[in-house]
């Protein structure tokens, strides 16, 4: 296979400066889907504690799948983002195929799981009875609807291959308004609609994300214009669907444990009660906040690294992701600082709870500290992930992440009737330990003697 020069190109993302720049609409991207996933929270805080906590609960098992399969997304951008650097467009046509009927099928069957299993699942976290019917109407909606997203993270990998980051990130803009708007309508009843509560904050949810999906088709179909027919599946392109599960699965397996055991933790805390739930799920939304950027500086480094690495440039690859965690350190603890500081009045958005208040401050606190190795896991994990280092990151952070976060939260905050406080001091632990083993592994080089692009 002939490769293309594309030496212009890749001299312009080696320079410093040129990730954050991919990082921004990125940035604003996921600062709005987390608007999206987080603004019924604030919006539903005003119609009672139950449905916060039923809405939490619920946002805690669609991002156990959202996070989990967008690992298949992941890994489709940098395969697609290797390939262009490589220069062999027949199996960057066939990626772009593979991956759409891949994550559709999942994503039905992971939609009609979530429709018909929710109520045992809540009732296995401990979820309070009072919250539980809440619970069960915004699932069925939001999570029946799951494949909806799914393709919407499809389509949104697909144009982050090609660069086109401010796409995506004003349909989010769009997607944000639209269910800021339906949650006006159907929360709490206004201009004549009834007040519905949480199966209103779905149905405004799941409106919003149809209309999304709807507007990036449109946008790929006029901006990027590659199409994904049956041709291009025939003969089959086993070695590609083989590479991209290579990169998928060991890596979904990550984010899989990581928020399943999330939501064992969660059922931890249900068990403190109401007040310590919605202080969790209040602390969660704050934090995200903290380290968005950060994630969005992984995700561009993938798409650029991808392209270096793909062109065998791995050197400039390494010194890329050094300017990398630098800028996401420094970002991240000014995040963290800033947010602790505004605590009581971003709180007091949502409560005016005086237990809540105090101890969300104080969580809030060991997050500065968190942050820290959590800067260093995004970037480096992703980045080894890009280079086609995948089994042994991912088998360190399941067992890092069960030993410590789990049964250590398990321990230190239920034994030890140290209640959330001590769950958030052994999940500190483990991003910790976490973080020196992955920054280690990075520095070590062993990652340099992968290659995922040829056969």
């Amino acid at each position: 296979m002939k490769r293309f020069k594309r030496t212009e190109s890749l001299d312009a993302m080696a320079k410093k400066g040129y990730i954050q720049y991919l990082a921004l609409p990125i940035f604003f991207e996921q600062f709005l889907q987390l608007l999206v996933g987080n603004i019924d929270q604030l919006m539903i805080s005003s119609y009672s504690a139950e449905a916060v906590a039923a809405v939490g609960n619920s946002n805690q098992i669609s991002s156990l799948v959202i996070i989990t399969f967008s690992f298949l997304c992941t890994a489709a951008t940098v395969l697609i983002s290797q390939y262009r650097g490589y220069g062999d467009a027949k199996k960057e046509h066939q990626m772009y195929a593979l991956s759409f009927s891949l994550n559709l099928a999942i994503g039905i069957v992971v939609s009609s799981a979530l429709l018909f299993l929710n109520e045992p699942i809540f009732r296995a976290m401990n979820l309070p009875e009072e919250s539980m019917a809440s619970a069960h109407s915004y699932m069925s909606i939001v999570g029946g609807t799951m494949f909806v997203q799914m393709l919407f993270l499809t389509f949104a990998a697909f144009l982050r291959s090609n660069t086109m980051m401010k796409e995506s990130m004003m349909i989010s803009i769009a997607v944000n308004l639209l269910n800021t708007v339906g949650n006006l309508l159907f929360i709490n009843g206004y201009l004549g609609m009834p007040a519905l509560g949480a199966t209103g904050a779905a149905l405004a949810t799941m409106i919003s994300r149809i209309l999304g999906l709807a507007a990036i088709i449109i946008v790929y179909c006029k901006k990027v214009g590659i199409p994904f027919l049956p041709h291009h599946l025939r003969p089959f392109p086993g070695v590609q669907l083989k590479k991209l599960l290579s990169l998928a699965l060991p890596g979904a397996c990550e984010p899989l444990s990581y928020n399943l055991a999330q939501v064992v933790i969660l059922s931890f805390i249900n068990v403190f009660g109401l007040a310590a739930v919605n202080t969790q799920i209040y602390c969660n939304l704050f934090v995200q906040l903290s380290y968005i950027y950060t994630r969005a500086l992984s995700q561009a480094s993938q798409v650029v690294v991808g392209r270096l690495i793909g062109a065998g440039r791995k050197e400039d690859g390494e010194r890329t992701m050094s300017h990398v965690i630098r800028t996401a350190v420094l970002t991240s603890f000014c995040i963290t600082v800033a947010v602790f500081f505004l605590a009581r009045p971003l709180f007091s958005l949502f409560t005016e709870n005086p237990e809540i208040l105090a101890l969300g401050t104080t969580i809030l606190g060991i997050d500065i500290i968190r942050g820290f190795p959590r800067s260093f896991n995004l970037i480096f994990v992703n980045a080894l992930h890009t280079a086609g280092d995948v089994v042994v990151p991912v088998a360190i952070a399941i067992c890092s992440g069960w030993i410590i976060s789990v049964a250590g939260g398990y321990l230190v905050g239920v034994v030890l009737n140290m209640g959330l406080i001590g769950i958030w001091v052994a999940v500190t632990v483990d991003e910790t330990v976490r973080a020196t083993i992955m920054y280690t592994r990075w520095r070590s080089g062993r990652w340099k003697k992968r290659n995922l692009v040829e056969d």
